[in-house]
């Protein structure tokens, strides 16, 4: 019997020995001797404790089993939590990876072992992030991201792009899910071809409002606009801006050059 099949006998007879005290003692205080006499005088706990014990008693190769499957399965959370981010499925990564020349020449040495010296090419960038890169399920990993095959990065990229963000969130949506060479150069280009981008950015910056320049003296800076109408009846406003003093003039005609002109000379001759 294999090391595997020792730890799911194990882990079975864990499960069949908590049925079968449960059943035993359901409903009744025991303390763990109670349970220890019990496990003398019960064939059935007898057969399983014999069982455990000789596996207890053997190599840790168990353990180790156990631990290469925990890890098996934080791995593939890993690789579905990176999926999620992108708009391709782990099997669409792993068959354009399997059809791009650059990836299988990377899972080779991955593999077996890099040369000693850079490499030319398209390869100088996973040359220099040898030690990040890894395969799960036929896809080339790099740390947690995923590297996009070259048949595939037109879509991931729209995908990032979706929302039409600026150069700088979409480079930060890219880099917490995807990897390979050059993307942030494609990025600027995406973003700059963007025609919702480009409205943007014609529009002036945003400045903070700038106050009048406090006047000297009284009467050097005037404010003037019309009001109303109110009851039929407009009105001509004169502020002072040293002294905030209002000037207001009814209008008995209708708004004109020729009205404004004669009010305000009400008010300065």
């Amino acid at each position: 019997m294999g090391d595997e099949d020792n730890v799911i006998a194990v882990v079975q007879v864990e499960e069949d020995i908590q049925r079968h005290l449960a059943d035993s003692i359901r409903g009744i205080p025991v303390t763990a001797s109670d349970i220890h006499d019990a496990t003398k005088r019960d064939p059935v706990l007898q057969k399983y404790h014999r069982t455990a014990d000789g596996l207890s008693h053997q190599t840790g190769d168990e353990d180790n089993v156990i631990a290469v499957v925990q890890v098996e399965e934080d791995v593939q959370r890993q690789l579905a939590d990176t999926f999620k981010g992108i708009s391709v499925t782990a099997s669409g990564i792993h068959d354009a990876t399997k059809r791009d020349p650059i990836l299988q020449k990377v899972m080779k040495f991955i593999n077996t072992s890099w040369p000693q010296k850079s490499t030319a090419g398209d390869l100088t960038h996973f040359f220099r992030r040898r030690q990040s890169l890894s395969i799960i399920d036929g896809c080339v990993m790099c740390s947690d991201r995923v590297v996009v095959p070259a048949s595939l990065r037109r879509a991931v990229l729209r995908k990032f792009h979706c929302g039409h963000p600026g150069i700088s969130r979409m480079k930060a949506l890219a880099r917490g899910y995807a990897y390979r060479p050059a993307m942030d150069i494609d990025i600027d280009q995406t973003v700059n071809q963007c025609s919702r981008f480009q409205e943007a950015a014609k529009l002036p910056a945003r400045k903070p409002p700038s106050p009048w320049p406090k006047p000297e003296t009284p009467w050097s800076r005037l404010h003037i606009d019309f009001a109303g109408p109110m009851n039929g009846i407009s009105y001509l406003i004169i502020v002072d801006a040293y002294s905030k003093w209002p000037e207001v003039i009814p209008l008995r005609t209708a708004i004109s050059p020729h009205s404004s002109e004669l009010s305000l000379n009400t008010v300065f001759l």
